[in-house]
């Protein structure tokens, strides 16, 4: 998010959220608990979304065709579980 006068960006591609948002989290013994779809973040103005991804070049070209820049990062809300 953004710190010392230092913008990122977030933006969304539901190809990069299928392929790499979906992790697990696990107990201490390894058995697993949640899988992590993605992380809401809010927007500077004032808009909550999930984001796949973050970056400070806000003309960045992603790897994923599907990809959507949402804005400039505010801060960090949640993750979404599934």
């Amino acid at each position: 998010m953004s710190t010392h006068n230092v913008k990122e960006y977030g933006f969304y591609s539901k190809t990069q959220e299928g392929r790499n948002m979906r992790k697990t989290i696990s107990n201490d013994d390894g058995t697993p608990t949640r899988n992590i779809r993605h992380n809401i973040y809010e927007l500077v103005s004032g808009e909550e979304v999930p984001v796949t991804e973050i970056v400070r070049d806000p003309k960045y070209t992603s790897n994923f065709k599907d990809v959507v820049n949402l804005g400039e990062i505010k801060r960090w809300v949640r993750v979404v579980y599934w």
